[in-house]
């Protein structure tokens, strides 16, 4: 997880530039909500927030990460102060395209947070598969983590 301390999201996405775009600005970014990595040259357009939080640790998530048999799924939301994300899980619908549910959690108690304010926060998350192998993902987030639904627990059958 990363986390920014502005009002500007942890990660970014550098801007593509146009002939038509003439500003200074062409080097400008824009927030990422959520985006699947799925090369090398893919994860080298990830950019971030100056005061990223976790930053070290992110980028070696997705420079560790083998492409070839694994994706990175990039997800991006504002969470009250006092509170962040926690992956609940991760898993395949029915047609192979990965379900990956987040839940809100309390920060630790020495957090310095402010119960009524906002943040962004961000998570990386390598999907044990390819971005060839889906054409869609479903990203949903809890007020809590709860158990996993049953139809992903259950054995194939034999």
């Amino acid at each position: 997880m990363t986390r920014s301390t502005s009002d500007r999201p942890p990660i970014v996405a550098p801007r593509e530039s146009t002939d038509t775009d003439e500003s200074a600005d062409d080097t400008a970014s824009d927030p990422l909500t959520s985006h699947v990595i799925g090369s090398e040259s893919g994860s080298e357009a990830v950019a971030f927030a100056g005061d990223a939080t976790n930053v070290a640790a992110v980028r070696r998530l997705i420079s560790e990460t083998a492409y070839a048999s694994e994706s990175v799924l990039l997800y991006q939301t504002r969470v009250r102060d006092c509170y962040t994300l926690q992956l609940n899980y991760v898993a395949r619908d029915d047609d192979g395209s990965p379900d990956v549910q987040f839940c809100h959690v309390i920060r630790d108690a020495e957090v310095d947070c402010e119960r009524d304010a906002w943040g962004h926060v961000a998570a990386a998350v390598r999907l044990p598969f390819p971005d060839d192998e889906y054409s869609g993902l479903s990203i949903g987030t809890g007020g809590s983590c709860g158990r996993i639904p049953s139809r992903y627990n259950e054995s194939e059958p034999a």
